[in-house]
């Protein structure tokens, strides 16, 4: 039996009569969230719906969702646009939760544009319901359909829901519609697998998907309406069928957006569960009051930031000789594991080197600043911002007040989030320097072909390995640990206990882990750093 939380409210569509051709098209938003989708999975399944608005629309099926990776926070977060420190749900109790403060993104909607209509169908009664401390979804939503999943039968409920929703479509006029489905996450959890009951659950949803799809292209009024449509999930999940942690499987989401105002294709850097709230609110015209607070941004359609950097906040630090040196905070600290600090090779640059890199290292759950220093230019491409003051390239060695001025403004935001340093060739050697003298701030320290030899004059890596303290992982590319000196170096720092990975195929520096660099598997390199940074920053400072 269904819900109802609050009677259907009767809507009437006004039409202005104005001269043909110069009605602007009405702007509306349809969410569709389905439950504990494993991109993976669903790349195998047959989802004829989704592909098609992958094939037109914008899409990322690496997006990020929320550590925790469990329903409760995920969904709040991506309903409402902020992390869970702010909506303060971090399980499936939604007790403690301050969606007074942080409210759903269609209640945003009533409260600044109340003559909007808006819907909600669902089977997981703490978003719809007075279940688990829920609601989710505020009183002030038009009208709101609730049927229980597990009274029902996830399955059923699922069909249920879908058939309100696309009733809804037909025979009302909603501006803002969220669909919520459950059943794939239950099956898996029922099933203990990823096998053929949840494939086969996916693929019901994508059925689902395709009738709601159906139900918004045959209104009467569809031709004077801009649809946008968004696709996502709450979280994906182990080969087991659970979730929670904080593998790649469980803090990957998707992201799709389907419309006249998508913007066709890939989309670039990392989407978030959280940018689906802001960027149906941005669809529809309202600018999100900065009192909000949200943590999302837009994506995907048309007046999206573009580009990898785009959701970072532009760093300028003052290293203590007076030089400026110029970088990215990426990621939210209020939802991060630790804050890696990122420094490139010589000749090169943050934005070059890292751009591959630093979108991973988000949707595994780590913030990162990566900063251009003074000894460095375009070898991989792009600009460093920080040489502009300078005439001539300084020395390796001059570079190391840059170092220390990332440091200590990492200190300075971190808390008691644990600090990992990330040098590559001659910072990699800087950063062993850096962990040697600052061992109490750091978590551990990663050194990518630490260099050493005459171009590092008085700073080769070799002279601090003795003095770090903390744990330390060394990595080198097969070619380069065949080379007489660097087989030495790689001894020694083994008989002081760094971890030591020879990467095959491999290339100098961080660009190991790069598939773009990179002709070959980078998997296993990649899991020995992810391996690696979980290991030493398990504990927060």
């Amino acid at each position: 039996m269904a819900i109802s939380r609050r009677a259907s409210v009767a809507v009437t569509a006004l039409l202005l009569a104005l001269p043909a051709g110069s009605l602007a098209q009405t702007k509306k938003v349809l969410v569709i969230g389905i439950d504990g989708v494993w991109t993976d999975v669903m790349a195998e399944a047959a989802t004829p719906n989704i592909d098609a608005l992958v094939a037109e629309g914008a899409w990322s099926m690496t997006a990020r969702t929320t550590i925790p990776t469990i329903s409760g926070p995920s969904w709040s977060s991506m309903l409402i646009g902020v992390w869970p420190n702010k909506h303060n749900v971090f399980n499936n109790n939604f007790e403690a939760n301050r969606y007074g403060e942080y409210p759903d993104f269609l209640t945003r909607i009533e409260s600044v544009r109340p003559e909007l209509n808006t819907y909600v169908a669902g089977d997981w009664l703490p978003l719809v319901a007075e279940d688990s401390g829920g609601p989710l979804f505020g009183d002030a939503i038009d009208e709101v359909f609730a049927v229980d999943g597990y009274e029902l039968g996830w399955a059923e409920a699922d069909s249920v829901v879908t058939a309100a929703a696309v009733a809804a479509l037909s025979t009302a006029d909603p501006d803002a519609v969220v669909v919520y489905l459950g059943n794939p996450d239950e099956t898996s959890h029922l099933t203990g697998s990823i096998g053929a009951e949840y494939r086969g659950a996916i693929e019901e949803a994508d059925r689902q998907v395709g009738q709601l799809l159906a139900a918004v292209h045959s209104r009467p009024t569809t031709a004077d309406e801009d649809w946008l449509i968004l696709l996502s999930t709450d979280h994906g999940r182990r080969p087991n069928g659970g979730h929670g942690g904080r593998s790649e499987a469980e803090l990957t989401s998707f992201f799709i957006a389907h419309g006249p105002s998508a913007v066709p294709g890939e989309i670039e850097g990392t989407p978030r569960v959280l940018d689906i709230a802001v960027t149906a609110l941005a669809h529809l015209g309202i600018d999100a009051d900065p009192a909000w607070e949200l943590d999302g941004r837009v994506v995907g359609i048309e007046g999206a930031e573009a580009g990898w950097l785009s959701a970072a906040m532009p760093l300028r630090l003052d290293a203590d000789d007076g030089t400026q040196v110029f970088g990215e905070l990426h990621g939210d600290l209020a939802n991060s594991r630790a804050v890696l600090l990122l420094f490139h090779q010589g000749g090169g640059n943050a934005h070059a080197e890292y751009a591959g890199i630093i979108p991973r290292l988000l949707r595994n759950g780590y913030a990162a600043i990566a900063v251009d220093a003074r000894a460095g230019g375009n070898i991989l491409g792009g600009t460093n911002r920080t040489m502009a003051a300078f005439e001539d390239e300084p020395h390796y060695c001059e570079a190391y007040p840059d170092l220390r001025a990332v440091l200590e403004y990492a200190r300075g935001i971190a808390g008691e989030l644990p600090i990992v340093a990330w040098g590559s060739s001659y910072s990699g050697a800087l950063a062993l320097r850096l962990a040697s003298e600052n061992a109490d701030d750091l978590a551990g320290v990663l050194a990518f072909s630490p260099a050493g030899g005459e171009p590092m004059g008085e700073c080769p890596a070799n002279r601090f390995g003795a003095d770090v303290t903390i744990p330390t992982m060394v990595l080198r590319p097969l070619q380069e640990a065949e080379i007489e000196t660097v087989a030495d170096q790689i001894r020694s720092f083994g008989e002081l206990g760094f971890f030591i990975h020879v990467a095959e195929p491999g290339v100098h520096g961080s660009s190991m882990l790069d598939p773009a660099r990179v002709e070959g598997d980078v998997e296993p390199t990649w899991e020995a750093v992810l391996e690696f940074l979980a290991s030493v920053t398990a504990r927060r400072r």
